[in-house]
Parts: C-alpha cells; structure tokens; sequence
C-alpha cells in the first residue's frame, strides 16, 4: 500500500485534533500542535498549514460548525501582547481569522458578524493577522461576493489606512478577478481609496502600511484586463501628489503588468 501524501496525511492530524477539540470543549492540543508547526519564530508562518484549518473548519458538519466559530473567535481574543509578532502564539488568531472566513463564506451563516471581526482585526498592529483578514475576506469574496463587496465600500473611510490596505489586498487576487464583475468592482474600490489618500493630511506609519500595499495591488488589478485598469494607472500617473507617483513607480516595475499591459507600462515609464 502506498503512503499517503504527506499534505493528506497532516489534514488527517490536524482534523482530528480539531475534532476532539470541539467534542471534548479543550482545544490545548490542537493549539499545541499548530503552534509547534507554526514555523514561528522565524520568517515566514506556516501558510499552507493556516489555510489546510481554514479548510478544515469550513468543511465541518453543519453540527460542529458553531463551536468552531466560538473557538476561533476566542482565539482572535489573543492581542499582541499574548501573542506578540513572531511568537508561535501569534499563529493561533492568524489561523483563526482566515477559518472565519472560510467558515463564514461556505455556511453563508454570521456573515455581518465575520466582517465585523474582521474590520477590527484588519487594524490589528501584527502585519501576519492583516494578511489573515485579506486570506478571509478572500474566502468571503468567492462565495458571497455581492454582501462582502457592499462591505467592503464602507471600510473606506477617512484615516482608516490599515482597513483600506485590508480591501485593496483582498480584491487583488488574481483567482477573483478573472470574474469580469469583481475585477470592475476591484478598481472602483481603488479608486475610492486612492481618493482617500491624495486627501489624506496626516501620513503616518498606517497611512505608508497603505502606500506599501497599492504598490503592488494596483499592478494585479490592471493586469486583470479589467477594462476600466488603465485608468488607475494613467490617474497616478497625472497626479503631482509624491505617495501616489511612489505608488506608480512600484506598480510599473511589476513583472505581471509588464506582461499584461507592455503598451501601457511602457508609455507611462517614459512620463515619470
């Protein structure tokens, strides 16, 4: 008989182990085990572990599903000072904010509840938690596209820079925006949020979070072939605001926008 994949066989663990977490009301040895595969401390988290639970919890038995909401939301209880960046705790919210989401977008149950969870833990200090919160609404937009996208408009808001990057991250997936209907939405939402920042006053650690990720989500939303893409390039590209000429000159050396709008690229590159 042949052994099973190694990836098979860690879903088989951890399903397990999270099964008897929620049968048993103690979770000490699914945290045990995720932490000590976490890859944390360390550079770069378990990604293929954290979405391997998301998964999981999404496809529990519609019996199970709420005590495993209640898990993961008490485990997105844990703030940074129990769970500091790099800590092997900080994994278990990182975890258990993506599961929401899977979670969340399969059952179509707690929906308002899920993205409000997630707008908070959007503005969390820990970079690794805001990149769950973008893998959640991911999930969410797959599957409840329409009630996530109207969401979606009213985290941009004044001053709310980590939130905003939250969205801009979430539509920039290139999995999504092969629906022509998303990717139009994607650009209205950068643009929403480009309005935002050409206003913005004070620019601060959060407002530069923001500017950091619309250096590259902006590249993977054109190279959609959305057909309203250019315009967010050819608008950077007219302003004299230096955060959005910095965003432009991140976006254009991109490789994917230089495959996908080589014209464009090429055009824009000999204006700046």
């Amino acid at each position: 008989m042949s052994a099973r994949p190694v990836g098979e066989a860690r879903r088989q663990e951890v399903g397990g182990l999270l099964v008897q977490a929620l049968s048993r009301g103690d979770d000490g040895n699914l945290r045990a085990y995720l932490m000590g595969h976490s890859n944390l401390p360390g550079p770069r988290g378990n990604l293929e572990l954290a979405a391997d639970f998301a998964h999981l919890v999404a496809e529990l038995p519609p019996e199970q599903t709420e005590s495993a909401r209640i898990l993961c939301l008490r485990w997105t209880e844990i703030d940074a000072d129990t769970g500091p960046v790099g800590d092997p705790t900080e994994y278990l919210p990182f975890c258990a904010a993506w599961a929401l989401g899977s979670l969340a977008a399969r059952t179509g149950q707690h929906i308002d509840d899920t993205i409000e969870r997630l707008y908070r833990l959007a503005a969390d200090p820990r970079w690794r938690l805001r990149e769950a919160v973008a893998n959640a609404l991911q999930a969410l937009l797959a599957d409840r596209t329409a009630e996530t996208l109207a969401a979606l408009e009213r985290w941009i808001e004044p001053g709310h820079w980590l939130p905003m990057r939250a969205v801009a991250a979430a539509v920039a997936e290139p999995s999504l925006l092969q629906d022509p209907a998303l990717a139009a939405e994607a650009v209205v939402l950068h643009h929403l949020i480009l309005d935002q920042a050409s206003a913005a006053t004070e620019r601060g650690p959060d407002f530069r979070v923001l500017r950091q990720g619309l250096g590259y989500t902006v590249s993977v939303v054109v190279a959609s072939r959305a057909s309203a893409g250019p315009a967010l390039l050819e608008r950077l590209a007219a302003s004299t605001d230096p955060d959005l000429r910095w965003i432009l000159r991140e976006n254009l050396k991109k490789n994917r926008l230089r495959r996908a709008r080589p014209d464009l690229v090429g055009l824009l590159s000999d204006s700046l």
